[in-house]
């Protein structure tokens, strides 16, 4: 299952029906009293005996730390994540994601019985739909103050399954305005970004698929061209992913 809130993606393993709106990245940083690199270990399901909360059965959720961005959390520390139920805006697992990696921005742990909550809101996912906020946090001591451009390249067979999406890496889309004419290449996680960009509006133009259409992420609909207008503010962090879904 695939929601969408904005242009954000939520992956399968997320809440079902949440419909909160995801705060600006800086804003998450800024208040986020942690902010950390996760492997999903285990997940715990509730005995016969036990009063069943979630819709899937899983009590709690066990995650290492992989790497620390904020906070004082450590490395290989284990935490233990209430589960998400519908129409709570709390992220919520599955064992088909044990190994997956997340990026989360966490509170502290005041839920009952020490356990901790990802809020979805936060801007919280897995590396599938956080690798730009990720590759952003890697450089942040470097490009701290500085304008970005970012986002993510998906292509797609269903719009509302996310297990159909997949990062594109090498896409090659072309950026113009104000001057500058350059084209941006995605990594491996299907991100492009870039920084210091000048102030005003530019036109990204991604690069046509045989057999797929550009989705425009806010409307659901085919734009009527492939081309997105973005517009850059003085020390702002411009996310645009692109999306193919086949034709």
């Amino acid at each position: 299952m695939v929601l969408m809130v904005g242009s954000i993606l939520l992956s399968a393993d997320s809440v079902r029906a949440c419909s909160c709106i995801t705060l600006p990245l800086l804003d998450n940083i800024k208040s986020s009293e942690n902010i950390v690199l996760l492997q999903l270990k285990s997940v715990e399901k509730y005995k016969e005996d036990e009063r069943v909360i979630s819709d899937d059965g899983i009590k709690q959720s066990k995650l290492v730390v992989r790497k620390v961005f904020k906070g004082k959390l450590k490395v290989g520390q284990e935490l233990i994540f209430n589960q998400g139920v519908c129409c709570i805006c709390i992220w919520g697992f599955n064992e088909k994601s044990v190994g997956t990696e997340y990026l989360f921005f966490l509170d502290s742990n005041e839920y009952k019985d020490g356990l901790w909550e990802a809020y979805i809101c936060s801007g919280s996912d897995s590396l599938k739909f956080a690798a730009s906020n990720l590759l952003y946090l890697e450089k942040l001591n470097k490009v701290k103050g500085k304008t970005r451009l970012s986002g993510t390249v998906y292509k797609t067979k269903g719009r509302w399954n996310v297990e159909f999406y997949e990062p594109m890496a090498k896409a090659k889309i072309r950026l113009l305005g104000n001057g500058i004419d350059v084209t941006l290449t995605t990594d491996k996680s299907g991100v492009y970004e870039i920084y210091d960009l000048p102030v005003g509006k530019y036109e990204l133009i991604p690069p046509k698929i045989k057999g797929f259409a550009v989705i425009e992420s806010d409307r659901f609909t085919p734009p009527h061209t492939n081309i997105f207008e973005v517009e850059i503010k003085a020390k702002s962090l411009t996310e645009q992913d692109i999306k193919y879904l086949v034709d």
